[in-house]
């Protein structure tokens, strides 16, 4: 490939000198550095864009680890092998790498990712994308998402080159039109214009895009549903909280059911300004449910009303801060109302932010 340029008003074309990627790592540090080189987008209807979230060198016990993990805001995960042409490993053995790393992917749970993730990042898989503030960004679909593409192995799978060889260009083409796996090649070329002090990368993906995935059946969670799913997962003492906080919460408001593949979830809907407010989302795990701040605060809560909630939650044991949650969806563990005294009392503390809520109308 060559590449000429000039600037507005010459005459004269220059032609940019193509340059070599020297190692690896020079190729795995530009992707983790700018995720946004890799056009997800071009390659999947569902992708909702670019990569937002990169990890390095996931650990795969005994065989090395993954170069690189990449997560975008609907919850799509990318893994990523990066190999220079020079490298022997580029023709085969690079394809048995990516797939050993997505099979020990595979089955893993939403927590494995979360602390991967907390590792590298300093915050959770949650917390990291609701720190950047991303437009029409859903907690409850990103996680279920994540948790339903781990348990299912739906992954993403590149192999980054700096130039394609025909026998990789075949493994790949076989293995996407015959065995269906989502994998592809991007080649990365990389130009330099010394004089002007411009660097040029062009990404070309080899493998065309994925149609897009038949619309999946409906998974709407019932209360029957959920509590025998809750059954698997938990105590005795904490399927009674359950139920009781699915029964406070049908009489309190309005109780909605999410959709996940694997867990079960309830919503919690209280009335406010003429519309309604998600005030916390229950899981049937029990472990990873969660308050819906954030969201309050969008639709115009007064801080300090939320604030003071999380003040009174605190009491209860709940590991709340109110200036640190009061714009964020924080998790929160049901069993912590497995005593009488304290699920008493959070009813309590919801019934009277809901008639704060009303008040304010």
């Amino acid at each position: 490939m060559k590449i000429v340029i000039r600037r507005q008003g010459e005459n004269k074309w220059s032609s940019l000198s193509h340059e070599e990627f020297r190692e690896e790592a020079d190729l795995q540090r530009l992707l983790f550095e700018n995720p946004e080189i890799i056009p997800v987008e071009e390659v999947s209807e569902a992708s909702l864009g670019s990569i937002r979230l990169m990890l390095k060198e996931v650990g795969l016990p005994g065989s090395g680890s993954t170069d690189l993990v990449g997560i975008d805001v609907k919850g799509n995960i990318c893994i990523i092998e990066t190999k220079l042409a020079k490298n022997p490993e580029a023709k085969r053995q690079v394809i048995g790498q990516i797939l050993e790393y997505a099979a020990f992917m595979h089955g893993k749970g939403f927590d494995w990712l979360n602390s991967a993730v907390k590792r590298q990042k300093g915050a959770g898989l949650s917390e990291f994308f609701e720190q950047q503030d991303y437009p029409n960004w859903d907690k409850e679909a990103f996680e279920q998402n994540i948790t339903d593409n781990l348990a299912l192995g739906k992954f993403k799978l590149f192999i980054v080159v700096d130039k394609i060889n025909p026998d990789l260009r075949r493994i790949l083409n076989y293995m996407r039109n015959v065995l269906k796996v989502e994998i592809y090649a991007l080649e990365l070329k990389y130009f330099k214009h010394n004089k002007a002090g411009m660097e040029i990368l062009v990404p070309i993906i080899h493998g065309g895009k994925s149609p897009p995935p038949p619309p999946p059946p409906p998974l709407k969670w019932t209360w029957e549903r959920f509590r025998e799913d809750a059954e698997k997962r938990v105590d005795e003492d904490t399927l009674k909280t359950l139920e009781e906080l699915y029964n406070f919460s049908c009489r309190i408001g309005r109780v909605d059911f999410g959709s996940g593949r694997v867990y079960g979830t309830f919503k919690l809907f209280l009335p406010y300004k003429g519309g309604e407010l998600n005030i916390y989302v229950v899981q049937s795990d029990a472990k990873r449910s969660w308050f819906c701040f954030k969201e309050m605060i969008k639709k115009g809560v007064k801080k300090e009303l939320i604030q003071e909630f999380i003040k009174n939650l605190k009491t209860l044991g709940f590991p709340l801060n109110e200036n640190e949650h009061v714009e964020r969806y924080p998790q929160f563990d049901v069993t912590i109302l497995n005593e009488k005294e304290k699920l008493s009392k959070f009813k309590q503390y919801v019934k009277e932010f809901k008639e704060k809520l009303q008040n304010k109308n």
